[in-house]
């Protein structure tokens, strides 16, 4: 049985061209990431690393919470993006023999990114950032075996790590109202993960100077082997969001 679906995501889109760059501006926005996933995981204690290959609807169908919130404060020529991910799935099946009965793996990413950026060009038809940051991973999960001829087990395995990142990202006007907008990040280079990598390309369109729609697509990497643990996955797929600014 799955709990109730919560699926509650922030893209923070970059502010409407022609904001102020003398004082404080802000941006948020709710967005809908329907990224599938690829890749070698092992992250349980005696349990072989496995390949995975998963569409994001195999996903919607084991989720039980969703949080992403991107934001950007920015003051003139600098400015400050944070971008939150939390997912928790929960996957139900049942073990072959009887030496147990049902199984359940609960699966939460976590994941936290902050960047300085500076605005390295600028014109009326666009511009373009250089980003410098953190970004921390905290992978859980946890297998349940409920009893059979053996007594039931729980197994718990944790990944958690620091990966330092650098970019661009930038946007350009393609008439008043609509523009291209996206970013690409590198970042790890065996410091925390062995290589992370962050992609971004889409369209944006102001319905206001508060208010802009965004659809594109992104694909994100990460490569991380810590002994037994084992974390090599790419997630890939469209992004539809609302940015607010203010």
């Amino acid at each position: 049985m799955h709990r109730p679906l919560i699926l509650i995501s922030a893209l923070a889109a970059l502010g409407p061209l022609g904001a102020s760059a003398q004082e404080w501006s802000f941006s948020v926005a709710p967005y809908l990431w329907a990224a599938g996933q690829s890749g070698t995981v092992g992250v349980l204690p005696g349990v072989p690393p496995a390949d995975i290959d998963l569409s994001f609807g195999d996903i919607l169908e084991d989720l039980e919470a969703s949080v992403m919130v991107v934001g950007q404060a920015r003051l003139g020529r600098f400015a400050i993006s944070a971008d939150l991910q939390y997912i928790r799935t929960t996957t139900e099946g049942e073990t072959p023999g009887p030496l147990y009965g049902a199984t359940e793996v609960r699966t939460e990413t976590f994941m936290a990114t902050l960047t300085a950026d500076y605005q390295v060009s600028a014109a009326p038809e666009g511009e373009l950032w250089a980003s410098a940051g953190l970004r921390y991973w905290d992978v859980d999960n946890r297998l349940t075996l409920a009893p059979g001829t053996l007594p039931g087990r729980v197994t718990d395995g944790t990944g958690r790590w620091v990966d330092p990142m650098i970019g661009l990202r930038g946007r350009y006007a393609l008439t008043d109202a609509v523009e291209l907008t996206g970013w690409a990040y590198l970042g790890g280079f065996g410091v925390g993960s062995d290589l992370t990598t962050d992609v971004f390309a889409g369209l944006a369109y102001g319905f206001s100077d508060r208010i802009t729609g965004t659809l594109g697509w992104r694909h994100l990497t990460v490569d991380r082997t810590d002994g037994d643990f084992v974390y090599d996955v790419s997630q890939s797929g469209p992004v539809l969001g609302v940015a607010f600014h203010f």
